[in-house]
């Protein structure tokens, strides 16, 4: 049978993210959707929402939910590493609903001289930041590093060593850089998603710290506290 990896359907991103997506952008998995098979989503929040998506699902489909494994062959040399004074993201400016422009509300007075690392999958520099963005930096001697094309022990050793990691997303189909963060004892700020509560609610105020989403003020003063 086929099994359907579900990351995210068309209509939970669009009913949660404030920056909507043309449905056609899953008709190949709607079309996938009509073999008899497994539609397996990677959380339970998200299989709650791919019955709704997938209509035209054979009727002797099954839906189903499993949660995949971040790399813990690589992590495992890092969970003991001591933090320095960074704040560490990983984003990208090209997609909206990651939250870039609102983690850029981080560059402020209580944070000076804090070093914050940008980890990205593609290209990413000074032209990135939003206007003034980088007129405060300076201001408050705080540093940009850019990250690009990092293997997994290279990322792991990074956010090992940060102080705080940031992730203030407005949409996530099961919110993969938290969890390895926390894997590493890293503590993490983050909006509130139904999503997250469900992946690392356990550990919430023992190492994940959620506020509300949008709400820029609040993820900055819990960064700073």
């Amino acid at each position: 049978p086929l099994i359907l990896i579900n990351f995210e359907s068309a209509n939970w991103y669009n009913s949660v993210s404030p920056y909507k997506r043309d449905e056609a952008l899953w008709d190949m998995w709607k079309e996938a959707s009509k073999r008899r098979g497994v539609i397996l989503s990677i959380a339970e929040e998200g299989m709650k929402w791919s019955k709704d998506f997938y209509t035209e699902a054979h009727p002797e489909s099954v839906f189903d939910y499993w949660y995949p494994a971040i790399n813990s062959f690589a992590a495992k040399d890092y969970i003991h590493n001591t933090k320095e004074s960074n704040i560490t993201t990983i984003t990208r400016f090209s997609d909206k609903h990651k939250g870039a422009d609102d983690f850029c509300t981080l560059i402020c007075e209580e944070l000076s001289g804090v070093k914050i690392n940008l980890i990205s999958s593609r290209d990413i520099s000074d032209a990135d930041l939003p206007p003034g963005v980088l007129d405060r930096a300076n201001k408050y001697d705080i540093k940009f590093t850019y990250l690009q094309g990092l293997s997994d022990k290279e990322k792991f050793e990074i956010i090992s060593k940060t102080k705080v990691f940031v992730f203030p997303t407005y949409f996530e189909g099961l919110g993969y850089p938290p969890l390895e963060c926390l894997y590493v004892n890293t503590p993490v700020v983050t909006y509130e998603l139904p999503v997250l509560f469900e992946t690392m609610g356990e550990l919430l105020g023992k190492g994940i710290y959620m506020v509300p989403v949008g709400e820029q003020k609040q993820l900055r003063d819990k960064v700073v506290e």
